[in-house]
């Protein structure tokens, strides 16, 4: 049997020199990157944008390319780029080059997914926005809050419980 050695490593295709005093954080800001990125495509792209633990930008990968009307992205891909930059806050995008950005059954799964995935790892996810045509953008964290409540509230119910078996088998013992 053959067992190779993998190297992980963040390769930086481009810089920008960004102002200090931008709150990158804001939906307004990702999404005028994020129209820049996506305006030539005619397929789904999937981004993350990596922030430290002070919410400063650190920067931005592109995690999942797909077709017109559906995206492929995984936890894997978004998990290694967001330990690759160190980041401890990520936003996620995505067009929906149909110019629609209401999001599908499907995002607010995947979103869903995604912010339970990250939680163990200590990363957290701001926000996700879709990018629709002429700049319209819908943020499924200001219109969806209680998706993310409800999965950091099923987060800690599981430390919880974990931390209770833990001390029963410790006192057992």
């Amino acid at each position: 049997m053959l067992l190779r050695k993998f190297e992980l490593r963040w390769k930086i295709e481009d810089s920008v020199l960004v102002p200090d005093d931008v709150n990158w954080t804001l939906p307004t800001t990702i999404a005028g990157i994020m129209n820049e990125i996506t305006k030539e495509l005619y397929n789904e792209v999937v981004v993350i944008f990596c922030y430290d633990f002070d919410k400063k930008p650190l920067g931005y990968c592109i995690v999942g390319e797909g077709t017109h009307y559906i995206s492929l992205v995984n936890v894997d891909s978004i998990m290694r780029a967001a330990m690759l930059t160190g980041a401890r806050n990520i936003v996620i995008c995505h067009n929906h080059p149909n110019g629609d950005p209401i999001p599908s059954r499907e995002d607010l799964i995947t979103t869903g997914k995604l912010i339970a995935a990250l939680l163990p790892a200590e990363v957290k996810v701001l926000d996700h926005l879709i990018m629709g045509k002429n700049n319209t953008f819908v943020s499924l964290r200001k219109h969806y809050e209680y998706m993310w409540l409800k999965v950091y509230n099923m987060y800690e119910s599981i430390n919880s419980l974990l931390k209770e078996t833990a001390e029963t088998i410790y006192e057992d013992a």
